[in-house]
């Protein structure tokens, strides 16, 4: 997008299209979502049926002919922007899911270079803000755990020494 407003009218757009949708789905006697969440171009949402959830896709695509969007039905899991959420080994008893960072199958995790001319204290604050984001994010210290050694491994391959 060429212009500093381009982001804020795309979702001014997508706010007025959505409204249109849901619309659609009262004149129709369709039950609206249960949850439904936006960032910019990234959904999550939570549907009573699938009858619902078709519907939604099917208008969402069909409503302008350069939008499109893409979807995937996992009842385990789902990915929104850094986030998987799925049902944990506690889900049947809490009705509660568990939060994991998520990191793109692509990522080449290109951190600073430790010959780059970044103070030290830079590196030291990127890599206990990578803890803590890697922290909060998940809600299973197994996976956060996992997650850590993963980011530690990336550090050392990079080069990066992360005992000051």
């Amino acid at each position: 997008m060429g212009t500093p407003i381009a982001v804020a009218l795309a979702n001014i757009f997508l706010c007025m299209l959505e409204f249109d949708i849901y619309d659609n789905f009262q004149n129709n006697n369709i039950k609206k979502p249960f949850m439904l969440y936006r960032f910019i171009d990234d959904i999550i949402g939570i549907f009573y049926d699938t009858n619902s959830r078709d519907h939604f896709t099917y208008l969402y695509n069909n409503a302008v002919s350069t939008i499109k969007i893409t979807h995937n039905y996992d009842n385990n899991e789902q990915i929104f922007l850094d986030l998987c959420l799925y049902k944990g080994s506690l889900y049947n008893i809490t009705n509660k899911l568990d939060i994991k960072l998520y990191q793109k199958p692509l990522n080449n995790y290109l951190y600073l270079s430790p010959h780059s001319f970044h103070s030290i204290h830079m590196f030291k604050g990127f890599i206990l803000s990578n803890f803590n984001r890697i922290r909060f994010k998940c809600t299973n210290d197994n996976d956060f755990f996992l997650i850590t050694n993963s980011f530690i491994t990336h550090l050392y391959y990079r080069g990066i020494n992360i005992i000051f």
